[in-house]
């Protein structure tokens, strides 16, 4: 057979036998219960014990600088780009696109990111709509200022965080030779 095996059993597919797999997870992840290690201001943590705390003691020199560059580079910026994306202005400047694309284009979307939602097929001519509609409303420019200023909060609000996370960086990326054998 060639390509992906299309089988969805583990065992059938020559997966792990039953059980072994939440064994292996057990010794990647470890047990939670028997400690974990957490980072101020960053969400998550990662059990004392395991295969993972080793990797970022290795890698970053200690579990909690894994911890604060994994978790703080993935998560951080969430919230606020979150806030950014569900905030007043967001709604009005989406509401103003739905408007035009129902009066100008008699086409019926709340918000452009739900043209390309999977149940939908955008054909050639939704696009061409789409960016009518974005240019009339101004939608890029708008929708970056208003990304930029919940990001410069980030930026402001998160500055400890985010020097501590590239030193995180910087040590990792100096043990890359250690670690490779070279």
């Amino acid at each position: 057979m060639r390509g992906y095996d299309a089988r969805t059993n583990p065992e059938e597919a020559g997966g792990l036998p039953p059980g072994k797999d939440q064994r292996v997870n057990a010794a990647f992840a470890g047990d939670p219960e028997k400690g974990t290690v957490s980072v101020d201001g960053i969400p998550g943590g990662v059990a004392k014990e395991g295969c993972l705390a080793t990797a970022y003691e290795k890698v970053f020199g200690s579990v909690e600088s894994g911890v604060l560059f994994e978790g703080g580079a993935e998560n951080l910026p969430l919230p606020y780009v979150n806030a950014a994306l569900d905030g007043d202005s967001m709604r009005k400047l989406n509401d103003e696109w739905s408007g035009c694309m129902k009066r100008d284009e008699m086409l019926d979307y709340a918000t452009p990111d739900l043209i390309h939602q999977p149940t939908k097929k955008p054909d050639i001519a939704t696009a061409v709509a789409d960016a009518k509609c974005r240019e009339k409303v101004d939608y890029e420019s708008r929708l970056r200022t208003q990304l930029n200023a919940y990001l410069t909060t980030f930026l402001n609000e998160k500055q400890g965080l985010i020097v501590q996370a590239s030193d995180a960086k910087k040590a990792a990326e100096s043990k890359v030779s250690e670690i490779l054998g070279q």
